[in-house]
């Protein structure tokens, strides 16, 4: 039973950065439709969320190069080139996206990058304060994923019983 309709084609360059599993549809917006992909949205974020407290620290050094350069490239993919970025501009405006989303983002990347870079050399020793300069990363993503899941449901009705228990459910 499909619940959402497809979103329709996505790029190669895009599918790189998905998830196995990915939430990717436009539909009429209806309260009905809204709830359903608000449920669907908060499932897709249990997940993520299990499988970041899952995560071990890495001790190979050819793969924590390899990780170095993966955020790197899908933040600034973000920021560049993500359509979810232009579609929350569209519906709340340039200002309040850029409250949600910061357009100094890239500016974060690019201080990311340089101190990765710096560390290259001393990899071993470097690995855990690099793993949590990238747990601060996605934990900001985090933050603005929350943020743009409290708007869905304020655009959908604060009014509905069920804004209550969603936002009691994003804030656990």
């Amino acid at each position: 039973m499909q619940l959402l309709p497809w979103g329709g084609k996505l790029t190669s360059e895009s599918l790189k950065f998905f998830f196995s599993i990915v939430i990717w549809t436009r539909f009429s917006s209806s309260h009905e439709k809204l709830d359903i992909l608000f449920l669907a949205f908060t499932d897709y974020y249990k997940v993520w969320l299990s499988l970041m407290n899952q995560a071990t620290e890495e001790t190979d050094v050819s793969q924590i190069s390899l990780n170095r350069e993966a955020p790197h490239r899908y933040l600034t993919w973000r920021t560049q080139k993500d359509p979810g970025y232009n579609l929350l501009k569209r519906l709340i405006g340039v200002t309040l996206a850029e409250v949600f989303l910061p357009s100094d983002v890239k500016d974060d990347i690019d201080k990311l990058n340089v101190d990765l870079n710096n560390t290259a050399g001393t990899l071993r020793q470097k690995a855990h304060l690099n793993s949590l300069k990238l747990r601060f990363v996605f934990d900001n993503v985090r933050s603005s994923m929350i943020a743009i899941a409290i708007v869905m449901l304020l655009a959908s009705n604060p009014k509905s019983p069920l804004f209550i228990t969603h936002l009691n459910q994003i804030l656990r």
